[in-house]
Order: structure tokens, then sequence, then C-alpha cells
């Protein structure tokens, strides 16, 4: 009986089965397929892949390829969490990898599994090449660099050279950053920059391909060219002018005394291409120079400047105080020496001097007072043109009556000669006037070569010598010229 009501049991189950069949769970097992995000490199042979979570989904597989090749398991995750993984097994350099995923879901021991993008995303493992965006100038007038980003690095590394020179290592970075200010730039000077990015691996730093050709950066501005120096007409400034030079932010001027440096007297601003100086009259010629700059002052841009720069030579100086704190001694005026003692002298370093000699030297006297020249340093330069009256080892004798070596231009040349002693001492004279000033001749002109004289050229007797001469003109083309007459002259004066 027992058995019976179990039999009856189980075909009434049955027919409930039948007439109830059980829910179909297709539905629930279906799953999303994941939307890829992102395939970074994310150092050396690594790369990182994202995707979107997929509901119900209970783990994902990542999938990668080659080109050309097929889908092969990376990696299985578990947890709805997962949704990001960094592929570092067995990558190889400079390769590029596709990637794709797709979730599952395991029911009953059965996995079901969702769709994925046949596509995927695809990455290289080669480093991306940083690309210099700009190389400019910042305020204080130093290089700034900066450059695009480059994913999945430990950092940059940032070179410089000089043309001609090899690339050396300027700066590392950190990866975050993408520009960089070179400090120790210096003026004047032309410099290239390039980037390039790195990953470290145990300790080993694999690069980027580098752009060797890099980006320049001149840090040099044109010189100046000098417009010239001009003093006014009534003496009370001198206008220096030069060029405007493109990019400067302004100029310094530069001025330099007889014997003296380059001294800074003036900055002006870029628009600015002139300078009056009024602080004038206390030497006998200024010389000028510029500078353009770029930046603040005292930034590290600079240009040259012409050394030579424009010179002014002022109106002859008459005072005492001055021609003294200078150095200088006018040709013009009253002889200090008297003929007693140019006999003197001549006696003690010429004891066969001639007669006629003594017998001419009151005439130095009378002439350069006639013509307002000092016939003494007149005196003093023949005791040196002459070897003191002995003509030795000189291109004149005593019958030429030339005392001065007027028209000895060159070795060899025997110069002019003058009927009398006199006249030669005139025309020594009236040679010293064209040097000395552009008055007229008090005679008439018997120096052959008055006219080659550019007048008033060497108003003191230090300018006779071209090499001591501003101008670059003068009687004499060796060195300190004056200091030997002067030195014969302070011989005679102790007489």
């Amino acid at each position: 009986m027992k058995s019976k009501k179990i039999y009856l049991c189980s075909l009434l189950l049955f027919l409930v089965f039948l007439l109830f069949p059980a829910k179909d769970t297709s539905a629930a097992t279906t799953l999303s397929s994941p939307v890829l995000k992102s395939a970074v490199l994310a150092g050396h042979n690594k790369i990182t892949v994202s995707w979107t979570s997929v509901p119900g989904a209970q783990g994902y597989r990542l999938y990668r390829k080659v080109p050309g090749g097929i889908w092969t398991n990376v990696k299985t995750l578990s947890g709805v969490s997962s949704t990001t993984h960094t592929d570092d097994r067995n990558l190889e350099a400079d390769t590029t990898y596709y990637y794709t995923v797709r979730a599952y879901i395991k029911t009953n021991g059965v996995i079901t599994w969702s769709g994925f993008d046949k596509n995927g995303l695809s990455v290289s493992t080669k480093m991306g090449t940083p690309t210099l965006l700009s190389t400019d100038l910042d305020a204080s007038c130093y290089p700034s660099l900066s450059w695009t980003p480059v994913d999945g690095i430990d950092g940059y590394r940032i070179y410089r050279r000089q043309p001609g020179e090899i690339w050396s290592i300027l700066k590392t970075l950190a990866p975050s950053v993408t520009s960089y200010t070179d400090k120790s730039a210096v003026a004047g000077k032309k410099y290239q920059y390039t980037v390039r990015a790195f990953q470290r691996e145990s300790n080993i730093l694999y690069f980027s391909p580098m752009d060797l050709s890099g980006t320049k950066v001149n840090l040099t501005l044109s010189t100046p060219s000098l417009g010239g120096a001009v003093l006014s007409s009534d003496s009370s400034h001198i206008t220096f002018s030069w060029n405007r030079v493109s990019g400067a932010t302004g100029y310094c001027v530069y001025r330099k005394l007889p014997g003296g440096i380059y001294l800074r007297v003036a900055n002006v601003d870029a628009n600015t291409t002139s300078y009056q100086d009024r602080d004038i009259a206390s030497a006998p010629y200024y010389t000028y120079t510029v500078k353009a700059y770029k930046g603040a002052l005292g930034a590290v841009t600079w240009s040259g400047c012409v050394n030579k720069g424009s010179l002014v030579v002022m109106p002859t100086i008459t005072d005492p105080a001055v021609l003294d704190r200078c150095g200088l001694t006018l040709l013009e005026g009253e002889s200090q020496l008297t003929v007693a003692q140019m006999r003197a002298y001549l006696k003690s370093v010429n004891p066969n001097v001639a007669d006629s000699v003594l017998e001419m030297l009151p005439y130095y006297i009378s002439e350069g007072k006639a013509e307002g020249i000092r016939g003494d340093l007149a005196f003093c330069q023949s005791c040196l043109e002459t070897g003191n009256f002995t003509f030795k080892n000189t291109a004149v004798t005593l019958d030429q009556n030339n005392f001065c070596g007027l028209g000895v231009s060159q070795n060899g040349m025997k110069g002019h000669s003058f009927e009398t002693p006199q006249l030669g001492i005139r025309a020594q004279i009236q040679h010293l006037k064209a040097y000395a000033n552009k008055e007229p001749l008090k005679y008439a002109q018997i120096d052959p070569r008055f006219h080659y004289v550019t007048r008033g050229c060497a108003p003191y007797l230090q300018w006779l010598g071209s090499q001591e001469n501003p101008l670059g003109y003068g009687w004499a083309s060796g060195s300190n010229y004056a200091d030997h007459i002067l030195r014969i002259y302070n011989s005679v004066r102790n007489m």
C-alpha cells in the first residue's frame, strides 16, 4: 500500500512539470560586450588596457594579437571590479599589439561568454617621440622649451649643444613635466635643443627616438651700426646715433675718454636710436659706442658693439689745468725756451755743431712768434730729426736747410731744400701750423707740403704722431713721437 502511494505522488509531480515547465534562464545569462576604453604604454614593454564593466558579469578575459595573428588569452580576471590590466607578459620592443576583452558568467559549472570587439585597440611598445612645440625666450631672456607629452614613460631628458658640437645632457625631468627654462644659457651664443622620453626597467634606461636636428635658439643680437657722433654748432653737446636692431628691448650707450675704457652713460628704450651728451668740455675728444640688449637690464642677451666707436674731437683746449690733466702740450703759443738754452744744449750734446746752426737759432723764436707757433718745440723737433744737427743716419744734410725732414716720406728720399736756414725754419713752422690750426699764414707759403695736411688735425704736440692722434693723422708714423721731442725739451730747459 505504501509503495502505491509513492508511485501516485511521483506521477503527480511529473504531471505538474509537464503542465508548468521551468522558467527559461537563458535571458539571465546573456551578457553585453565590454566597451574598450584605452590601451596605453605603461612602461618598458608594458601595456595597460581598460574597459567598461558589464552588469551581471563575474569576470573578464583579456586577449591580444599581433597584426595578422589570432586572438590569444592574456589573462582571466575574476570579480566585477576587474576592468583594467597591465600586460607585461613576453612583450617585444617596437611591436604593435591589439587588445580586446569579453565578460563571462559561470552558472552550474557552465561559463557563458559575452561578445567582444573584434577590432580591438592597438598600441605599440615603441615609445613616442616628444615633439618640441616652442623654444621662446622668457621675460628674463632665457630659452624656454615645451613639448608634447608621451604616455607610459618615466621621464624626459633635455639635450643641448652649440652648432658643430655634440649633444650633451642638460636636464632630466619627471614624466609630468613638459616644459623647461634653460637659465644656464650664456649671452651671445647660439644653441640647439632636443628632448627624448625614457623608461626605466631594473635600473636600465630605455630611450625614445631623438630628433637630432633639434630646435635652434639664437641668443645674439645684431651689432648696432653707428650713425656717427656730431658736436653741436655751439659746442654745448654731442649727438650720437646708431641704427635700430631687430628684436632689441633697448640700448646701452657707452663713452670713452682718452686713455680710458668705455663706461656706460645712458640706457634708452628700443624706440630710441640717438643720445645727446651734455657732460662735455673736459677732454680733447670723446668716443662713443652702443650695445643692444633683449630682456630686462642685465639679461642674458646682448649684442656686440663697434669697439672703435664714433669719435668727436672737441675745440682746442686752452685751459692750462685741463691740458695738464690730459697730458697735452699746445703747438700754439709763445716759446718757453731761450736761445741761450738752445745753444747750451747743442754744445753739450754736439760739441762739433756748426757755427751756422748756432747763428740760426733765433729764427725758431721769431718765425714761431710770427705764426703763433711755439718755436722752441720746433727746435726740439729739429734736434730729433737731425740727430742734434749731426745729420747722422738722416735723409737730409746741412746744406739743404731742411731741419725737420720735410719731403722725406719714405726711405731713400732726400727731401726738400731751401735757399737759407731762415726759410727752412719758416717752412717747418708753417707745416706745424697746418697741423695746429686753420688760421691763415702770415708769410707767403713756402712749405711745399702744406696742402697735404688736414688743417687743425693735431693742435697738440702729442698728436703729431699718427699712432697717438685720435684721427689717425700725424707728422710721423712712429710711436710716441711727442715723447722723444719732450725728452729733448726737458733737457734744453735744464740748461
